[in-house]
């Protein structure tokens, strides 16, 4: 029996991915899950999950933290155990295919999930300018610094990325879909419902809902953009990235 089905926001970082995963997770039958890759960093109390709490204190995460087991592969018993309470449900993961998580995506489709891949692209310039303004991390301390050589790993880890998300697209045929941020952007409507028509949801509830600058509900995600700690985010056609 297959288990359930996720949506993998394959690529490069700074495209826009948290936005979009916060955008899903307003749907009543999507959870998301922010960067998934990252849940090893829940021992922490000092991450923050999207709904304001530490996870040391937010519901959910503990929740999920004593479904689930210890040793390899923990995050995916938790998502296993997240599952088979909500098998209807689409669980999305937003950690992309960089260098140490260009492998998750076929440990999904090994392990017999139901897996579909969006590949989000942002131009490379685009990409270079956000990255040189510092890590999210230290953007959300308010102290900004820059790694040396800066765009040059940058536009190595953008090819890398999108070569890989290319790859596990390509391979999942009707289940892999290519979509730009810049299209997000100046027409979330139309891009929803395209990509609702990909996943077979209605997403227009999410524009319905939340289309004229309503606030969307904080969720439970983590790691991903400072912007998905903003309170008061909402579906503004003049919100740039």
């Amino acid at each position: 029996m297959r288990k359930g089905k996720v949506l993998y926001i394959a690529g490069y970082g700074r495209s826009g991915s948290s936005i979009l995963s916060r955008l899903l997770g307003a749907h009543a039958d999507v959870v998301s899950l922010g960067e998934f890759g990252r849940l090893a960093g829940l021992a922490s109390a000092t991450v923050t999950c999207s709904c304001g709490e530490t996870t040391e204190h937010c519901e959910f995460w503990r929740a999920a933290a004593a479904e689930g087991s210890t040793g390899s592969f923990r995050e995916f018993k938790i998502l296993s155990a997240l599952m088979r309470d909500r098998p209807e449900i689409w669980f999305v993961d937003s950690t992309k295919t960089a260098y140490f998580d260009a492998w998750r995506p076929g440990y999904y489709l090994l392990a017999g999930y139901d897996l579909y891949v969006l590949q989000l692209t942002r131009s490379v310039k685009s990409v270079v300018e956000s990255a040189n303004k510092g890590r999210n991390r230290d953007l959300e301390r308010g102290a900004p610094r820059r790694r040396r050589f800066e765009a040059v790993r940058t536009v190595f880890g953008w090819f890398f990325a999108h070569s890989m998300a290319g790859l596990y697209r390509l391979a999942l045929g009707r289940k892999g879909v290519c979509m730009a941020y810049e299209d997000l952007t100046p027409d979330p409507a139309e891009f929803l419902s395209r990509l609702g028509t990909f996943m077979g949801l209605d997403l227009e509830e999410v524009m319905v809902g939340f289309g004229n600058g309503q606030t969307l509900p904080p969720g439970h995600e983590i790691a991903g953009n400072r912007a998905l700690r903003e309170s008061g985010l909402g579906l503004r056609k003049d919100r740039q990235q």
